[in-house]
């Protein structure tokens, strides 16, 4: 009796230890899943943050790759970048989806009251520690892919050349709401830009013979320009050398400053000091927009409010006074045709506002209220 009361006594610690053994086996486990599972949703989160910055940084210089040629060293490091970016996001997936069949898995067992065999929680073990080491992976590539994107974006924008051609046709040529040719005129336009800074000649030629120069340039522009940006703030700086060759008109030159920024929307200020012939300031507020009318193309549509100081209303205006000079509001929409052209029709309202500068030219052939019609072809290199 004594035996077989021994022999019980040994078989039910003998379960009791299988029974703690296992349960220990099980309490490892779930405490393995639960480091994983805290492991997975800080790296996740990590996942997130990194691939918004990536993308946001691709975003950034979307630009730039359109205006690249699709084969440019440039252009196609971005796009493989952005495609291993969309591979890491893949990847995390399967992770993902992986741990969360072993959490259930483990989640049923716990339901059903069933202990897992020795050899299950062997099994979801290994499988936890391959998603552990497969998540390290994925944050290391991610860190490589930021990288990259880093190296990528300071090549873009180590030396960005790019240059255009504007020519412009338009009804009649109006400058801070004076007519000064009342007839059609070409204005072509160049610009050579490398990085933030740009160099533009812009001239203008009469095609009818009203002042005396039929097909001759009878001005021509020069403007240096470096447009930047700090904190919030949007600024292009810069000086315009005006120039009038075949004509009695003096020649001058201008400082400029034009600031934005994105808390007010579209709105700009701009300053021009004249340091030659004027010496005057001419300040401008403007504000714009884009209608964006189905698929049709956008509707731009911009105005400014003008105002000048006394030497440069007496120069330009024969008025010497600071007043507020012009107005003016523009519609425009631009076509795009193909990759690197483009056509703008626009009409241009523009006016003299102050009364006494109205009147100095009442008697004279200048009109006051002018309505100008262009059409601007461009092509972007």
């Amino acid at each position: 009796m004594k035996i077989q009361t021994i022999l019980l006594f040994a078989v039910i610690c003998s379960f009791m230890l299988t029974e703690v053994s296992t349960a220990q086996g099980f309490k490892d486990i779930i405490q393995k899943i639960e480091a994983v599972e805290s492991k997975l949703n800080v790296l996740e989160k990590k996942q997130t943050e990194t691939v918004s910055n990536v993308n946001g940084k691709l975003a950034k210089f979307e630009t730039s790759i359109k205006e690249s040629e699709s084969n440019t060293p440039v252009a196609v490091n971005l796009n493989e970048l952005n495609t291993r970016i969309d591979g890491i996001d893949d990847d995390l997936g399967v992770v993902v989806s992986e741990t969360f069949r072993i959490v259930s898995e483990i989640e049923k067992l716990k339901q059903t009251g069933t202990l897992p065999s020795e050899n299950s929680v062997q099994i979801l073990s290994e499988s936890l520690d391959q998603m552990k080491l497969e998540l390290a992976n994925l944050k290391t590539e991610t860190a490589d892919v930021e990288t990259a994107v880093d190296v990528a974006v300071e090549d873009a924008t180590a030396y960005s050349l790019s240059a255009s051609f504007d020519p412009a046709f338009v009804s009649q040529y109006v400058w801070r709401g004076i007519a000064l040719n009342k007839e059609t005129v070409i204005q072509p336009s160049l610009t050579l830009a490398c990085n933030n800074l740009s160099l533009n000649v812009w001239s203008s030629m009469d095609m009818t013979d009203i002042n005396g120069y039929k097909n001759d340039v009878n001005e021509l522009d020069f403007t240096l320009d470096y447009s930047s940006s700090f904190s919030l703030i949007n600024y292009s700086a810069g000086v315009v050398r005006y120039t009038f060759p075949e004509t009695d008109f003096v020649s001058t030159t201008e400082l400029y400053l034009v600031l934005s920024s994105e808390k007010t929307g579209n709105m700009w200020v701009s300053l021009f000091q004249d340091v030659a012939a004027v010496e005057g300031s001419y300040v401008s507020i403007g504000n714009g927009t884009s209608l964006q009318l189905g698929t049709f193309p956008g509707i731009d549509v911009s105005g400014s409010l003008n105002w000048g100081s006394s030497k440069h209303n007496n120069f330009y205006y024969g008025y010497d006074n600071g007043a507020m000079t012009d107005c003016n509001v523009s519609i425009s929409s631009t076509f795009g045709i193909g990759s690197y052209l483009s056509v703008t029709p626009s009409i241009t309202f523009a006016s003299l506002i102050n009364e006494k500068i109205r009147d100095s030219f009442k008697s004279g052939d200048i009109e006051r209220d002018n309505v100008i019609g262009g059409l601007t072809l461009s092509a972007a290199f």
